[in-house]
């Protein structure tokens, strides 16, 4: 599914359950049974040159067959004095730190040469230093020959791509070109719960046919499939979640408002593990592979290849934008929401139409919610990072569903109400409108965020005081400061309000921010509320630590804490500066 910026657009993640690393067949001309086990520990960049080659970048080169009809790509296949070349789509490096890269070619011309390079990148396809530089090769016109050579990739390098190069004029045939790790890759013993890959790679190849069929567009190349190992899937699927020091800013400021336990981890460190342990499927977009963890259960598979191939859809050959904004985690999450409800729009659609299943069932979301989110739930997740994660599939499904005229096959004008939904200008700018669809796709009861403008808390405090952290959390988040419930097991997934609840409904901004004198912090969450009934029913339902306090005026309630106060600047405690800050909010509030 996330993805996902640098979380969503890079890394789309399903959180399911989800251990073999399981390659793509052999392209040599020779290649062995696809259930042969002599395969197994070689990754290879194509399962075959006919059908797989259009996935690398062919630059005055096109796929063409050798005299005997081996399927090749033949480069420089024009006259000329440039250079042809042939760039496979980026292989994962997981875990594995040796590898060989091998690649059989064929000179028709007379006396130049071929070369082959890797090149290594960043998950987030930033390219790092060439491993392998220009290998030549001198050969004689007419006959294969084998180029092979072991390297080590970088320490930070998270994935490789394969170059080969001919100058033009001179035509080259390649016919195979792979990359092994040179230490035997974990043992698999059924590939995927029995599954051999020849059965695993046409059920995804069905399961594409039928997507492309419900969309009605085709994918530009289809995606790669890959089985990881649970170890090193978790290590690539992460990849797209960097660490950030505004999320350790941002938990320092929920512990204090009692919306993070505090004794918990940090809200990034504590995610990266829960998706190292759950997640089972993942498209990694500058790869154009999709990638399953090999424990992931059969009956999941045509749901997961459905999800992730749906985002192959949306997101290969584009540049999509990044949905996350640093400064709203609420926009951000709206986005992201759009982004996983589209694939399981699609994914539900599809187990619709193949398998007959009822969307308004609660098995609908199949492994994504009895895994993925009943598990995030069940293991005492902070509900702060179960709403911001967990949920993002089911509301983001039913809201398109909500937009779409007939979920299981939606006209053209309910697929264009979809695509403009997906668009980061046009679609939904809140999780208030991701909850509560009429909001957004009804004129007359669309409701658009406040712009809050709340006073400045270094001005109630004194001297020394520096705003680390400003953001908007949004109506879903604020959940987690009531103590509102999550869905049920076995709920409708399609009920909104399995995640929002009475007392965040009505929501009309915030800001939440962390403010630092030396050793000293201070947090504030400003609320504003679209009555002042709203605003009280929030304010009797929050749930806070002894250190933390409340005050409402209207329809505004400020939630504030402090490690430390300072009676002297005329705040004495957490109380005093919440009523502080209310005096201080102008009333016309530029906001309204």
């Amino acid at each position: 599914m996330r993805a996902r910026g640098r979380r969503a657009a890079r890394t789309c993640v399903a959180l399911l359950l989800a251990s073999a690393a399981l390659p793509a067949q052999d392209a040599s001309t020779d290649a062995p049974d696809p259930d042969a086990r002599a395969c197994v520990d070689e990754r290879l960049l194509e399962p075959d040159f006919r059908a797989g080659a259009s996935s690398w970048r062919l630059d005055d080169a096109a796929l063409d067959e050798d005299d005997d009809g081996t399927p090749v790509v033949r480069l420089a296949a024009q006259d000329g004095d440039g250079w042809s070349t042939m760039t496979s789509p980026m292989v994962p490096v997981g875990g594995t730190r040796r590898f060989v890269l091998r690649a059989e070619v064929k000179l028709l011309g007379f006396g130049h040469r071929v070369f082959a390079s890797v090149d290594a990148y960043t998950a987030e396809r930033e390219r790092l230093d060439t491993v392998v530089e220009k290998l030549s090769l001198w050969t004689p016109a007419g006959a294969w020959r084998e180029i092979e050579l072991e390297f080590e990739p970088p320490a930070d390098a998270r994935g490789l791509a394969v170059r080969v190069d001919a100058r033009g004029g001179d035509p080259t045939l390649v016919r195979r070109c792979s990359l092994s790790p040179v230490a035997p890759a974990p043992t698999d013993t059924g590939v995927l719960g029995g599954l051999t890959r020849g059965e695993l790679h046409a059920r995804a190849d069905a399961v594409f046919t039928r997507l492309e069929a419900l969309r009605g567009e085709a994918f530009p190349t289809r995606p790669l499939l890959w089985v990881l190992d649970r170890e090193t899937f978790a290590a690539l699927a992460t990849t797209g979640v960097p660490l950030t020091g505004s999320d350790a800013r941002m938990t320092e400021a929920l512990r204090m408002l009692g919306a993070w336990p505090r004794d918990a981890d940090d809200h990034d460190v504590l995610y990266q593990a829960a998706l190292g342990r759950w997640a089972a499927g993942s498209y990694i977009v500058p790869m154009h592979t999709l990638l399953l963890a090999a424990d992931t259960p059969v009956d999941a598979v045509d749901d997961l290849v459905a999800h992730e191939g749906a985002h192959a859809l949306d997101l290969h050959g584009t540049e999509p934008g990044d949905p996350w904004v640093p400064e709203s985690r609420d926009l951000s999450l709206a986005r992201s929401a759009i982004h996983e409800g589209s694939a399981c729009f699609d994914q539900q659609a599809d187990a619709h139409r193949h398998r007959g299943l009822d969307l308004d069932a609660p098995e609908a979301m199949g492994d994504l919610r009895r895994v993925g989110i009943q598990r995030s739930i069940a293991e005492g997740l902070p509900s702060f990072l179960v709403r911001e994660r967990a949920s993002l599939y089911e509301i983001g499904m039913r809201f398109l569903r909500w937009g779409a005229d007939d979920p299981t096959s939606p006209t053209a004008e309910g697929r264009e109400r979809i695509t403009r939904a997906r668009d980061l200008e046009r679609g939904p700018v809140s999780t208030e409108q991701i909850l509560h669809p009429a909001k957004y796709w009804s004129d007359a009861e669309r409701d658009e965020p406040r712009e809050l403008a709340p006073p400045d808390v270094a001005d109630v405090l004194g001297d020394g005081w520096e705003e680390t952290f400003d953001i908007r959390l949004g109506e879903l988040l604020l959940g987690a400061f009531t103590g509102a419930e999550h869905p049920a097991p076995g709920s409708d997934p399609t009920v909104p309000s399995g995640w929002s609840s009475p007392a965040t409904a009505g929501w009309g901004g915030d800001r939440l921010q962390l403010h630092a004198s030396g050793e000293q912090r201070v947090a504030v969450l400003f609320t504003a509320w679209d009555t002042a009934a709203d605003a009280e029913e929030f304010h009797a339902a929050l749930q806070l630590p002894e250190d933390a306090a409340a005050a409402r005026r209207d329809d505004r309630v400020v939630v504030t804490a402090a490690t430390a106060l300072v009676p002297d600047d005329g705040v004495a405690d957490a109380r005093a500066l919440a009523e502080r800050l209310l005096d201080a909010w102008p009333e016309e509030d530029a906001g309204r």
